[in-house]
């Protein structure tokens, strides 16, 4: 995340929308997945604190909810896109991918791959937003992914199941 941070700074990639910077990095604090327990704690405390450095009062609470609901659509439109423009086998692909990339060991991809979906149950109202301003195919791809990531969870917890009875 500092890294991150560091490069919104010196690229100065915000000053041209005139956007309080203190913001996007609170939206940013807002799309970490899963947003549950721990992780929540931390990232509204900070959150929170940014939108104090930013201006935005305490008592000023539809103001931070809305930036709130905006990191939570993000979070969504996040993990929904990238995964959504390609079949089953390009989004466990690019699972993996991004799996390496966050060094998860090899072991563990499928099953964070599945909490990754299963978490988007809990956020329906949000995903519903989301789907709203999508194209009909963009639809269709996603509602596709979904069925055959629904297929692919019964099929990893059979395998899983399995091998603990051995």
């Amino acid at each position: 995340m500092n890294l991150l941070l560091e490069m919104i700074k010196n690229w100065k990639l915000v000053e041209p929308f005139e956007i309080e910077l203190d913001i996007v990095i609170a939206l940013i604090y807002r799309t970490v997945n899963p947003f549950k327990e721990n992780i929540t704690e931390n990232a509204l405390k900070r959150m929170n604190g940014l939108f104090t450095q930013a201006g935005i009062t305490n008592n000023d609470s539809s103001t931070r909810v809305h930036y709130h609901e905006l990191g939570w659509f993000l979070s969504i439109c996040n993990r929904i896109a990238g995964y959504s423009l390609g079949n089953f086998e390009y989004s466990k692909e690019l699972a993996r991918l991004n799996a390496h990339a966050m060094g998860w060991h090899p072991s563990i991809i499928n099953e964070k791959f599945v909490n990754y979906f299963t978490a988007l149950k809990e956020e329906k109202s949000m995903l519903k937003c989301f789907k709203q301003y999508l194209k009909i195919s963009g639809r269709i791809s996603m509602i596709t992914l979904l069925v055959s990531e629904r297929h692919g969870i019964m099929k990893y917890k059979s395998e899983l199941c399995c091998t603990r009875r051995k």
